[in-house]
């Protein structure tokens, strides 16, 4: 039986599977937002439904996952980034050409509700062209 899941975690690193769901037996994608890989799945090994993560990865349900960079467990199992948001170093930021406005991530460039800056709205009749209301 051993064999047969070593066999299978090769495979799945051989077809560059997203993530392994280890409850489920079978491959899933986690929507983009996960960075897990199939190097991360082929580090862990299941006995008797207990997976064992590699040194860097921590165990979140069933899945391991490397929590410096993974949106769905950014610094911890369960900490999810928001929407626009990355995970880098275990932080939430916002991902590239974004700016964080109170909870959100704006980009300042085209965002009328934050128009050049954080809070500076547009009038309703206007748009935000490059950081400008016109």
């Amino acid at each position: 039986m051993r064999a047969l899941r070593t066999l299978v975690l090769l495979l799945l690193t051989a077809c560059d599977a997203q993530v392994w769901d280890f409850d489920a037996g079978a491959r899933s994608a986690s929507g983009g937002r996960d960075t897990a890989s199939a190097s991360d799945a082929a580090t862990a090994a299941c006995e008797a439904d207990v997976c064992v993560c590699a040194a860097e990865q921590l165990q979140c349900g069933s899945t391991c996952v490397d929590p410096t960079s993974s949106a769905l467990h950014c610094g911890g199992c369960d900490k999810a980034c928001g929407e626009g948001e990355r995970c880098r170093e275990s932080q939430c930021e916002c991902a590239a050409q974004q700016t964080r406005c109170g909870p959100i991530c704006a980009n300042i460039l085209t965002n009328a509700l934050h128009c050049g800056a954080c809070n500076q709205q547009c009038p309703s009749n206007q748009v935000c062209l490059g950081g400008h209301c016109q």
